[in-house]
C-alpha cells in the first residue's frame, strides 16, 4: 500500500498510518505529541488572560496562573509520546541501516 500522501484525496487521521504502510516515518506521532504538548501550555495562559480581562476596569489589576493536575498529566503524556516518537524514529533508522548490511 503506498504512503498516504501518494494516495489522492487521502487525509492523514492516524498517528501510525505510515507504519501500516511499511514507511519508517514518525511525523504523525510527533505532530500528535506537539499538539498534545501545546494544550497544557495554552490552558494556564488563557486563564491568566481571562482573569486580566475581568479585572481590567478595577484599580488593582489581577493576574492568576492556575496549573492543575490535569495540565501536568497532559504535559507528561505529551512528553512520553514525543519520546516514543523519537525512539521509534531512531529504531527505524537503525533498522534501515542494518538492512543494508545483509
Amino acid at each position: 500500500m503506498p504512503p498516504p500522501e501518494a494516495r489522492p484525496g487521502h487525509v492523514r487521521f492516524s498517528c501510525f498510518v505510515y507504519f501500516g504502510c511499511g514507511c519508517p516515518k514518525t511525523s504523525g506521532l510527533r505532530d500528535f505529541a506537539l499538539g498534545a504538548g501545546l494544550s497544557p501550555l495554552t490552558k494556564p495562559l488563557a486563564g491568566m488572560l481571562f482573569m486580566l480581562a475581568l479585572s481590567w476596569n478595577g484599580d488593582p489589576k489581577q493576574i492568576a496562573i492556575e496549573i492543575s493536575s490535569d495540565v501536568m498529566i497532559l504535559a507528561l503524556f505529551a512528553g512520553v509520546v514525543a519520546a516514543l516518537a523519537w525512539a521509534m524514529g531512531k529504531a527505524a533508522a537503525l533498522a534501515e541501516e542494518n538492512s543494508q548490511f545483509v
